[in-house]
């Protein structure tokens, strides 16, 4: 599996702070940890718990609540 980060988009960030689409818990939760530095891998073992899988990731992104950083950051979190 390629390495991938993801960081919250404005919506996102705004979905945290004020809950205004009231994002499923679960959801929510793996929402608050996407930071930008997290891989998948570690986003998806701390939410392996709570049974959520690569598929909330996707529905994250497609709902626009996160977007896939730059490169440069994954870069930076490989040094």
């Amino acid at each position: 599996m390629k390495t991938a980060l993801y960081d919250k988009t404005v919506k996102g960030k705004q979905e945290i702070a004020t809950r205004s689409d009231r994002l499923a818990p679960r959801l929510r939760t793996l929402l608050v940890l996407v930071d930008g530095r997290r891989t998948v891998e570690e986003l998806l073992h701390h939410v392996a718990g709570i049974g959520l899988h690569a598929e909330a990731l996707a529905e994250l992104l497609e709902h626009g609540y996160i977007v896939t950083a730059p490169a440069d950051d994954l870069a930076a979190v490989a040094a």
